[in-house]
């Protein structure tokens, strides 16, 4: 076998038999096989492997990193491979799966649970992902019940307060 990548054919070391594997490749190269028996030889046709670039998957952003249950947040897609096809793609649990969203911004919704985003770009049948981006959601917190252990009190007196059922913390009072 001999290969040309560079303007000229070259014999490819150890390759004599069919068929031939290439090692990786990152430039259109082509390939043809000689052929001998006794003194005689002859050249096969020219196969050509195109080599298409990984496109450039870009970074992922997000405008809030850390939410409140059920609140929404903005990612964006910076600096990815000009034309390429954009799909974002979602994970709580498992492996990533597609979102059916194609553009460079993307509103998550109202979130409830941790979640990772990333973008999947594709272009001319090479593909790549971006970083992952994880939103991590703070649980939901129950403001509870204030009570006065006094609720009538004369000027210049002072009472308690205790709150109760509330989850969260610290607590701050406001009058």
């Amino acid at each position: 076998w001999q290969s040309n990548a560079s303007g000229s054919f070259a014999d490819i070391n150890g390759a004599t038999s069919s068929p031939l594997a290439t090692d990786t490749l990152t430039t259109t190269t082509q390939y043809q096989a000689v052929v001998t028996l006794g003194n005689c030889s002859a050249i096969s046709s020219i196969a050509t492997v195109n080599v298409n670039a990984i496109p450039s998957p870009g970074t992922v952003t997000a405008g809030d990193t850390t939410l409140c249950n059920n609140k929404p947040t903005t990612l964006t897609l910076s600096n990815s491979e000009s034309g390429a096809q954009i799909t974002w793609q979602i994970k709580t649990t498992g492996g990533f799966s597609d979102l059916n969203a194609n553009n460079n911004t993307y509103n998550t919704g109202n979130l409830t649970e941790t979640t990772s985003y990333r973008a999947y770009v594709k272009k001319a049948g090479c593909s790549d992902t971006s970083n992952i981006v994880t939103i991590k959601v703070n649980p939901s917190y129950v403001g509870g019940t204030t009570s006065a252990v006094k609720d009538t009190v004369c000027a210049g007196d002072s009472t308690i307060l205790t709150l109760s059922g509330s989850s969260g913390s610290p607590i701050q009072w406001r009058s």
